[in-house]
This record gives C-alpha cells, sequence and structure tokens, in this order.
C-alpha cells in the first residue's frame, strides 16, 4: 500500500468515525429527550350534563337508569356503580372544573387526557369550558382521540389539525417542551392500518410539531408514534397476568424504539350496573390493588404513569371523591405520585 493510499484510507476513517460520534450524540440526546421529567396523568370524561346547565340529562343515565329517580339504596339512580361525594355534575359548569383540577393538584396529577369524540360535539363544547379553567392551574389538558371518523384517513388528518389548531397553542393544554401531546385511543387504532396511521402523522407533523401516543403493544405501531400506553389493564388483573413483568415488558417495547413509554393503573373496576351483557369486576380490596399495580408499574421506570380513570363512573374506575370511598384514592394518589416522581 502505498503512502498517498495508506493516508486516504486513515482520512476517511477519521471521517467515518466523526460521523457515527455523531450519530451516537443524537441518538443520546433523543434519549434524554425521551427520559422527560416523570409526569401523571388521569384519564377524564366530559360527557357529562345535568339538565340545571345543560337543559337535560347527558350520561348520568347510562345504561338505562333515570337520574330523577331513587334507587334501593336511596340514592338517585345513576348509571354508575359507585356516586360522586358533591353529586351529578355538567361537565361545562366552570366550578365543578374547579373542583376537579384542585382535586388533582393536590393529587400529584399534572395532566388530565379528556375524551374526545369530533368536532362540535358535546365533548368538544365542553373541552373549551376546561382549558379555560385549566388555564389557571398547574394541571393541563390534552385529548384522548376515541373514534375515526366516517371519511377515515382524511378524517383523522382534519381532527388532529383541529384540535392542534384551536387547542394545541391554549395556555391549559398539555405541552413537553412547548409541543401538544394527543392520545390515541385503542378502538380509533384499529380503524386504520399501520401505512394509514403513518400518512396520517406525516400529513400532521409536516404542519405541527406535536407529540402522539398510541393505545397499542405492537411494536412497529409504537415506532410510528411517539409513544405507547395501554388504557385500561383489567382484563390482565382480571386473568391474574403477572403485572410486574406485563409493565417492564412494555416499556421496554417503547424504549427500544426511542419513544415515550407510559404504565397504567387503576384502582379498581366494576362494569356490573350499565346493562353490559358481559360484566368485569376487578376489586378494588380497600386501596391494595391500586398500590399493588402502582408499585410494579414504577418498578418498570416509565416515563409517565397514567391513571384510569379520574372519573369514568360507569365503569366504576373512578379516583374522584365518592360517597363509598371518599377521599381514599385521591389520598394514595398523592402519596404515590410523589413517590414515582422523587424516586
Amino acid at each position: 500500500m502505498n503512502l498517498a493510499l495508506s493516508m486516504f484510507i486513515s482520512c476517511l476513517s477519521c471521517l467515518f468515525l466523526a460521523c457515527f460520534s455523531n450519530i451516537e450524540k443524537i441518538d443520546n440526546e433523543l434519549r434524554k429527550e425521551i427520559n422527560m421529567e416523570r409526569k401523571v396523568l388521569a384519564f377524564y370524561y366530559t360527557w357529562y350534563g345535568v339538565p340545571q346547565v345543560s337543559g337535560r340529562w347527558y350520561h348520568w343515565e347510562e345504561g338505562g337508569h333515570s337520574p330523577n329517580d331513587v334507587n334501593e339504596d336511596g340514592y338517585p339512580d345513576f348509571g354508575t356503580t359507585n356516586h360522586p361525594s358533591h353529586g351529578p355534575y355538567d361537565s361545562n359548569d366552570p366550578y365543578a372544573i374547579r373542583r376537579h383540577l384542585k382535586w388533582c393538584e393536590e393529587a400529584g396529577i399534572d395532566g388530565l387526557i379528556a375524551t374526545w369524540w369530533g368536532q362540535g360535539q358535546y365533548h368538544d363544547k365542553a373541552l373549551k369550558v376546561v382549558l379555560n379553567e385549566a388555564e389557571k392551574s398547574p394541571v393541563k389538558i390534552t385529548v384522548y382521540y376515541e373514534i375515526v371518523p366516517a371519511n377515515g384517513l382524511n378524517g383523522v388528518v382534519d381532527d388532529f389539525k383541529y384540535i392542534l389548531k384551536n387547542y394545541g397553542k391554549h395556555p391549559g393544554f398539555f405541552t413537553v417542551d412547548s409541543r401538544p401531546v394527543i392520545f390515541v385511543y385503542g378502538r380509533a387504532m384499529g380503524q386504520l392500518n399501520k401505512d394509514q396511521w403513518a400518512e396520517v402523522l406525516k400529513q400532521v407533523k409536516a404542519e405541527y410539531d406535536a407529540i402522539f401516543i398510541a393505545d397499542t403493544d405492537s411494536t412497529e405501531l409504537i415506532s410510528l408514534f411517539d409513544g405507547g400506553h395501554t388504557y385500561n389493564p383489567v382484563g390482565l388483573v382480571v386473568q391474574q397476568v403477572d403485572m410486574d413483568q406485563y409493565y417492564q415488558k412494555f416499556v421496554e417495547k417503547c424504549r427500544s424504539v426511542g419513544k415515550i413509554a407510559c404504565a397504567t393503573v387503576i384502582p379498581g373496576y366494576d362494569d356490573s350496573n350499565i346493562g353490559r351483557k358481559h360484566i368485569t369486576v376487578a376489586n378494588r380490596r380497600g386501596g391494595e390493588l391500586y398500590k399493588s399495580l402502582w408499585a410494579k408499574a414504577e418498578k418498570s421506570d416509565p416515563d409517565w404513569i397514567l391513571i384510569t380513570s379520574f372519573n369514568e363512573w360507569h365503569e366504576g374506575s373512578e379516583i374522584e371523591p365518592s360517597i363509598e370511598h371518599g377521599k381514599l384514592y385521591l389520598t394514595l394518589t398523592r402519596q404515590l405520585a410523589f413517590g414515582f416522581k422523587h424516586k
């Protein structure tokens, strides 16, 4: 090998090492972005209404119930498992929203993931009220994109752009490094295929620097999005799946493709009072189920812990204060969230 050739190869080697070093540096920076400050968020439902505010009952009558009547236990006949300690409320009532945000702040919850079903619908209108109240609170709001509209891919693109245009820069919206965050529910995930979701994200991200977290355990889909989560692990709980192992594998799956990893916990679950043919019940065991799932989720070292739910009263998964449980689950959440964030 002559001297000129040797010097040429040496220069190429140096150039390659420099490029490799830059790639490794970029990769480490991405990891730092993913390993962001730990957060606790809870799923939140803005579908409730009472006649005094919205002109009629919304959702409290779920499963054929009649809130104007009294049941055999002496409570209003709600389509719920437990009963709100402050009575039924309206998701458009600023006073009720302020109370919820105050409770969340006290419990160490950083954000609420609000159900969202379409432009101009009841939940969309209530979202505006919630965001305006969240502007004055440290607790911020994002949306849970529940369902793909009839026009499919184009409809999702339009919905995401609508959300980001109208709410993404609102001071009450949940962001990471000024980037608005949107969660996508499993039903919606299943209504488009992988290629369609890739196209949706491509079109939306060409205009908006947003973060999308998918409800899926598919590594392929998680790799398309910015993170993964599970809405509700109740099926795993009642099947007595090893939750230590489940959380660990899910977090590792997200990390393997460099994405945000979420672990979801529940206080319990009981959908036996809303007329479902097949009911599911996960006993709260006086808070022991909640504490156990938190410990196992925290052990897996996720970026965020999600709570199902703050106020899904129909399925009995709420941590909002109730006549039956008082403030037990807010108290537990405060203790557990503090431990998670300061570990």
